[in-house]
This record gives C-alpha cells, structure tokens and sequence, in this order.
C-alpha cells in the first residue's frame, strides 16, 4: 500500500493532537559546528529566526478554521518568543478564544526536574504556571513533553498548579502497575500496545494524588526534510552520503509515519495520535495529509473525550532514568545548578532573619536570581553541541549567586555589624528550622584562631584561609562565637604505606593511591565494603588506540595533615597521562561522613564510548553485598530503586544490606547505578568522534570536538549507613546542601531562635519571604499519618499546599504530603 494513500472506513477518524515542541533558547547558540536544531529549516539559524516561524505556523492556524494546535512551550521561551514578536500577542489570544490553542506542561524550562533539587523543582512549576497566568490568562490542565522531567511525588505539586491530566512523555520513561488488575497489552509486530478502551492509568504520587494519565501515545516520528538533510550534510564528509539519502527518499516523495491502519476497529490503540515533533512546518500539505485520516483536537478536549471510554484505570508509579547529564559539560552545569540553588536559598531566609530581628532592609531579588538559574536548567542548554549556550548560562548563574553573597552581607550586617580585620566574633545563621550540630567555615584576615561558646572553647581548625568548627543551632535563628587569635601550627606527614583512620564510628584503611581498601562500622563491627574509591576508564589515544587506565598502585606522593576537626589525607598520582589530586576530610568523634574533593586534569583527552557507560571515567565502590536495597533522595521524597539502571538522584544514594551499608552523596555528578556488588558514579566522558544527529539516527561522523580538556574538580562523600531509615536518610542530606550561614562580627549579638521544627520525619526544604507572611516549605519522608509539632514563639500559622491553597490551622499531614507553614 502507498504511504500516501491510508484507506479507512469512512465512519472512523482519528482525533489528531499536534503538540509542537518549540527549541527557542537553542537558536542562541551559535557554537561551531553548529546544532542541527539551529540550522534552518529545522532550525531558525538564530532566536528571531525560529520565532518566525512560530510565528508564521500561527498565522497559518488562524487561517485554517479547522486547524488546532498546542505547543509544548515553556514560559521563559513564550517570553522570548514575544519579546521577538509581540504582535504575535493578539493572534495567540484569538485562537485561545476560539479554542484553537493550546498549551500544555507549562512549566518555566522544561527542565530534566527529576535531577534537580526539591526547590529548583517547585520553582520550574511555580514561575510557569505564574507567566502562562499574567501574560496569556489561561491555567494549564494538562501536562505532557517531549523531554522527560519526572519525579514520583510530582502529582500532587502538578495538582496544586492546576494540572488535571497527563499523557505519557514522548522521550525516554517507565511505569510500573501498583495493582490488579492491570491494563491489557498485546503485541503487534514485536511492538507493545494497549488496546481500545483501556488506555488510561492513574499516575498516582507518594502522597497518594492520582492523575489520570493516556499510555498508548502513537508518536508521529515526522520523516526529516529534505533540505535539513542537505544542509546537514555540508557538514559531513562523506561524498555517498546525500546520494544515499536520494535513493530512500526520492524528491517529493512523502513517508507517512507509521502504519495506522494496522490499528483500525475493536482492536485499535486508542483513538487519539499524539505528534510531538519540533516544530515542523505546518502547511496545505501537512493539514491535508491529517485530514485524510482524522480531525484536529486540542490535546486536553481529546483526553477529556477519550476518558468516557476509560473502563480500567489501575494505579502506576510513572518515573524515568533519562538525563543529558554526560561528560565534563553536563557536570558543569549540574555543579553549577547546585552551589547556585544554595545561596539563592540562603538569601532568601537571610531577608526572614533580618525581618524577624526588627531590622529594615530592601527585598532580594529573588525573581531576577531565580530566572538566571532555572533559565540554565533547561535541557537543550545541557545537551552536548551547545557550549556557546553553556558557558552563556553559567555566567548567569554566576551572576546569580553574586547577588545572593552579596545580599546575604546586606542582611548578616543588618543583624550583627559591620566586620573588619580586628572583628572577634562570629554570627551563624541557622537556616533550616531544625536543631543540629554541623560544621560551619568562615573566612578569616590572615591568621587562626580559638573558637569559644561561651566560655567553652571548640575544636577548630584553619584550612585555606577558613576557620571551621562545629556550630550548635537550636533552630531557625542565630548565635555568636568568640574569636582569640593562636598561632596556626599544621604538621606534614608523609605516608608510604596503607593508612589506618580511626575515629569513635568507624575505621578505614587508605591506600597511598587514594583507594580505600576497607571501611568498617565500629556500631554494627560489619565491613562495608571492598576496595572503594577506584578512578577507572578507557582512555583513547591519539592512533585511536585504547588503554584502560585507574588510579590503582598510581599514586605519587601522600601526605596527611592532621587537624583538631578532621584530618586532611592528599593524595597525588597520574592515570596514564592524566594527572590527578585527591583530598579526603577524615573527621574525628562520632562522625560518619568522609568528603572528598577530586580534581583532573586533562589535556584534549578521549576518554569512553559515548554507549558504553562503563567505559568513561567512574568511580567505583565495593559493596560488601551483592543483593542490597537501594534508596535514592529525589525532589520532595526518597523511593527505592532498583540495580542495573541509570539513576539520576538529586543528592545522594543509599545502598544497604540488612540496613547496613554505605551513602554516596554527589554535588553535580548524578548519573549513579548498583550492578555486580559495585555502586557506580559517572564522572566524565569525552571523544573526538562523535555527532549527535544524522537524518538516520546517530553516526560517527567526526563533527563534535568533546575532548575533555582542563581541571576537572569534583566533590563527594560517603557515610555510614546504620539503617535504612528514609528519615535519616534525608535529615542528613538537608542538612548538608543547606549549611549555616557564618560571618565575622565587631561583637557578639543576642542569640535568637524563632522557629524549631520538632518533628524527625518533617523535612523543610525552605525559608522564604512572601509579603508579610514566612513561608517554610516541607514534607513528610516517613510515610506516615502525622502531626507538624514545633517551637516558637511566632504567632499560629495557616497550612496550605505548595500553591497557598487550602488554609487551615488543623497541622496533620498524611504521608509523603508537602506543604507550607505561613506565619504571619
């Protein structure tokens, strides 16, 4: 049968859904070579040149009556998009009134959230729903995209913003059924499907909100036109190339998708197609080719009118293991996101601190700060041929994070003074409404000091210019140390051999390479693990030949400075012909956490095979046993996972045997996974012979240069793990990418504590300012039916939803519920 002719009954028509998906912001990017998404006609060569063609597919739309259509647009690039053409402002709200368009997802970047950290996450939903409200007027009811942005508590937030039903992401995602009995699925040439009337699942999230959610999306993989393939191919080498090209696509020839006819009657898949393609053209042809088999549908009419038919709708976790996060770009961004995300947090509560002391100072500017930032989370800025845009948005974010320092020395001198050089004392502030212990450092005008509480002198110590030692909080608020000047005297150790670290928790043995060859748990006497620190990959030479290399028996020079805190063990060595250093933190008394600061450095290396993740640089960790549970911390939650996948957490992965076991916190490095006994993380990858695009997929025409080249510095940690206890678990990790803030002060200020959350299993992820009220945000880790039970002296606050909907003064949270705590 001819592509172009389908032969269907009359009486059937498909509801065709259209939701084109727009790449604005990668039309900034003009690396070289350039991104084919860039390169007209697929691309627009530059931003105002793809908004010309949003534009004009607009146009189109509004002169075709019955032509419908939605865009899987973001708000910063709708923004974009009419700050190019604002004309196009009264053209969108005609067809938004005649029911001919529509927006769907809708958040502010289309982020890859299920990577990022609870607030960056939040943030993505929140500012989107807030742009698509004050610039369009309209509220979007149902999410779908293109790239995959998913976490298991994301239904109630999207709940929260408005969101009523979803259909499955077109790239990369998984779902498992939570009960029977299940959907039918059949296969059809190899190829698993659902079949009529049983097309739609409850994608339910921790806490229990359910939405419903369309499976069998029949995606239009649209054939690529012919001109993108000869411009594309100007950036080959390969003279048969667009010969090859011409003979399976003759000129005029039009491929249709997929076979659809395949899916007619009592058997078919569903009646809606769902196309999410980027942004191709819609013209006659395009409208006609459609028309043939179906009638235009706005995506949410059409779910709405396929959930009638709906005669089963079992419960699924939906969930993806998707990422661009690869190779030393994708960790520059992620770092990036990280550190950044932490001091506009940390602004942010400094404004409610210094409001609470009765002090009056300008606003952050929280919006500006937060745009910088979410803006650098969209994907196509971490997809692989785009540094341009890359190095773009870390500037951004720089800047970003330049006005919260500088703002959180506004506010810190608004509660403690003005500090100088003969400044003796030092003002924390707690961040977090939780009472902990935790070390805090602070920079110091060239020389050390004791560190006292009161009367009580701390153990400190001096490192690159910074005083550490550790602080107790009582909560959210803030407290003074004393300062008395001492003379700084650092010892060198030189070590030769393995190295035995002891403290009250645990005993490790180091090799001088940098390895780890045994840790135990002195609370449980077990081993947790084998050899662990390993640095491996295969590197590619210059011939193209390969050497797989480690840092194993490569170490150069060893020297331990030990410290009042913790000692420092460096360690220096070169894997092949890459250099490395490598400093651990070893801390005395009862803590359980080593850090580790890795800095590579490269010069122009090829190192793995783009396919083979095992063959980039990783670093592993022996597991003492191979069948372990896993748990993984994700925005507002922590699931278990399982071994042999991709897994993205947004800070750290537990793996444990009997609740024993170990703790892997990464800081921009997120691409993990558990396989025979190992626990994994990617650190880096680069080549010289790699493309990302061809119009058959993906090749090894040498086009991208993505050797890796500079210093490369990574920090991690591992701790004990006693349980496997997700309270714990995610107390810790709070508290560590939310440290206190410490400045020095001309004197000591009154100790001041306003708020302590006394509940272990409620774990706040923020402070902020909105209006008059302070808002903390939270959620329940355990599980469990609860109460919020805290400490304060504030006046009764109102507990609403993520959204500020649903007051009450009732504060019960049902299990896995986040929320926020307004005080006035």
């Amino acid at each position: 049968m001819s592509d172009s002719v389908l032969m269907y009954p009359e009486s059937y028509q498909w509801k065709w859904v259209c939701a084109q998906h727009p790449m604005v912001l990668i039309g900034a990017d003009q690396s070289s070579p350039r991104a084919l998404e860039t390169v007209p006609p697929w691309g627009g060569n530059d931003v105002r040149g793809y908004c010309l063609k949003m534009y004009e597919m607009m146009k189109k739309v509004l002169d075709t009556p019955e032509m419908k259509i939605d865009f899987d647009l973001s708000a910063k690039e709708l923004l974009m998009f009419l700050e190019e053409f604002p004309e196009a402002k009264e053209m969108i709200d005609q067809l938004l009134k005649e029911k001919r368009l529509g927006f769907v997802g809708c958040d502010y970047a289309q982020a890859h959230y299920h990577e990022a950290r609870s607030e960056s996450a939040l943030r993505q939903l929140r500012y989107g729903e807030k742009i698509f409200r004050e610039v369009l007027g309209i509220r979007a009811d149902t999410f779908m995209h293109q790239e995959t942005g998913l976490f298991e508590n994301l239904p109630q937030l999207l709940a929260a913003y408005g969101i009523k039903k979803a259909a499955i992401h077109r790239f990369t995602s998984a779902f498992e059924f939570l009960e029977t009995p299940a959907l039918e699925i059949c296969s059809n040439f190899g190829q698993l499907e659902l079949v009529r009337n049983e097309t739609f699942a409850r994608w339910c999230g921790l806490d229990g909100t359910c939405l419903p959610i369309y499976l069998p999306i029949v995606q239009n993989h649209l054939s690529m036109d012919l001109e993108v393939a000869a411009v594309f191919n100007e950036q080959v080498t390969d003279p048969d190339f667009k010969e090859t090209l011409m003979k399976e696509l003759p000129e005029g020839q039009r491929k249709y998708p997929t076979n659809y006819e395949e899916n007619r009657g009592l058997y078919r898949n569903g009646s809606i197609i769902i196309e999410c393609p980027d942004l191709v053209e819609v013209n006659d042809d395009y409208i006609a080719d459609r028309k043939r088999v179906g009638t235009f549908w706005l995506m949410s009419e059409a779910l709405d009118e396929e959930l009638k038919t709906a005669t089963r709708m079992p419960k699924i976790r939906y969930y993806t293991y998707w990422s661009y996060c690869e190779g030393e770009f994708g960790e520059k961004m992620f770092k990036a996101y990280r550190s950044t995300e932490q001091a506009l947090l940390a602004a942010e509560t400094m404004q409610v601190l210094a409001g609470l002391a009765g002090r009056k100072i300008e606003p952050f500017d929280a919006d500006t700060a937060w745009d910088q930032l979410l803006s650098a989370q969209h994907h196509d800025i971490n997809w692989y041929d785009t540094q341009e845009l890359k190095d773009a948005y870390i500037a951004q974010m720089d800047q970003a994070a330049a006005s919260a320092a500088s703002y959180i020395k506004l506010a810190s001198e608004a509660v403690g003074g003005t500090s100088d050089k003969d400044s003796r004392y030092v003002t924390v502030f707690n961040t977090l409404p939780v009472a902990r212990r935790q070390w805090v450092s602070v920079d110091v005008p060239g020389r050390a000091y004791r560190v006292f509480d009161q009367d009580q002198e701390l153990p400190s110590q001096m490192q690159d210019g910074k005083l550490c030692f550790e602080a107790r909080m009582d909560g959210l608020g803030y407290r003074s140390f004393r300062l008395e000047p001492k003379l700084n005297e650092e010892k060198e150790i030189v070590i030769t051999g393995p190295y035995q670290f002891e403290n009250d928790v645990m005993r490790v043995t180091i090799l001088p390479d940098g390895r780890i060859s045994s840790l135990c748990s002195k609370l449980s006497g077990e081993r947790l693990n084998g050899f662990g620190n390993l640095l491996k990959g295969r590197l590619t030479h210059a011939d193209k030949s390969t050497e797989w290399i480690s840092n194993e028996d490569t170490g150069k020079r060893a020297v331990l400075y030990p410290g009042a805190l913790y000692d420092r063990l460096m360690v220096e060595g070169e894997m092949g012909t890459i250099p490395y250093k490598m400093m651990m933190k070893l801390p005395h008394g009862a803590c359980q956490t080593i850090d580790f600061d890795l800095d590579v450095t490269f010069d122009h290396h090829e190192m793995g095979d783009f396919y083979h993740d095992e063959s980039k640089l990783c670093l592993y960790w022996d597991l003492a046993q191979d069948d372990s549970d896993i748990l993984i911390d994700e925005p507002f939650g922590v699931v278990k996972s399982r071994q042999d996948r991709p897994l993205h957490p947004a800070n750290a992965i537990a793996v444990t045997e009997r609740g024993k076991g170990l703790v892997y916190e990464h800081t921009g490095t997120p691409k993990t996974w558990v396989s025979d006994g190992q626990l994994v993380n990617l650190l880096a990858w680069g080549s010289n012979n790699f493309t990302n695009r061809s119009p058959w997929g993906w090749s090894t025409f040498e086009i991208y240069d993505l050797r890796l080249n500079g210093t490369s510095s990574y920090h991690y940690s591992i701790s004990i793990a006693e349980n496997d206890d997700p309270v714990a678990f995610s107390r810790k990790i709070i508290e560590r990418i939310t440290p206190p803030v410490a400045v020095l002060s001309p004197e000591a200020v009154e100790e001041k504590t306003f708020l302590t959350i006394d509940s272990e299993n409620i774990i706040p992820t923020a402070v902020e300012p909105a209006g008059d009220e302070m808002i903390v945000r939270m959620f329940d880790v355990s599980g469990r039916d609860g109460t919020v039970l805290y400490s304060s002296e504030l006046e009764l606050p109102k507990k609403t939803d993520v959204a500020g909907n649903h007051g009450t003064a009732c504060l019960d949270t049902r299990p896995y519920e986040v929320f926020e705590l307004r005080f006035r």
